[in-house]
This record gives structure tokens, sequence and C-alpha cells, in this order.
């Protein structure tokens, strides 16, 4: 199998299993950029925190349904007043 990296360069499965052995040894072979740590931004613009007081069995109900959903709590709450604000 083979793989094309985003600067189009093609790869083969040697050519992957050689860079994860020089990474296992310390070796960051070729150029690198940035490294950004953290989470992976969700929207371009600054984020608000909001809050509201909610009953802890509702909460409950609420983190159980997200994660049959596969959703954090957030994820389910963002998708939630996203969809809120399409039908307004």
């Amino acid at each position: 199998m083979g793989y094309i990296t985003r600067g189009g360069t093609a790869l083969s499965d040697e050519d992957v299993d050689e860079l994860a052995r020089r990474f296992e040894r310390g070796e960051m072979p070729g150029r690198w950029g940035r490294v950004l740590v953290g989470r992976p931004r969700i929207s371009p613009e600054p984020l608000k925190l909001i809050g509201a007081r909610v009953p802890e069995s509702e909460v409950a109900a609420f983190d159980a349904k997200a994660a049959l959903m596969g959703q954090t709590r957030s994820e389910r709450l963002r998708a939630l007043i996203e969809r809120d604000l399409e039908d307004a």
C-alpha cells in the first residue's frame, strides 16, 4: 500500500516503518513547522462559555443520551443550539 503526504511525496509501507523507527529513537527527520498544542479549534471566532443551572437528574439523563449518540455534553449542547438557531 502507498501513501501520499500533504506535500505530494509518495511513501511506501517500508518508508512509513522506517519513519516510525526513527521517531521511536527520538529522531525527527524532515522539516517541521509550528506544533500546535491542545484541542483543535471548533470555530474561527472567539468562544464564549455559557452556563445554566439544571437538576442533577436531567444532567445525568442528558449525559447518557449524549453518550448514546457518541457525543460529549459540550458537543450535544452545541448541536442543539445550532439546530435551534437554524429553526429560527
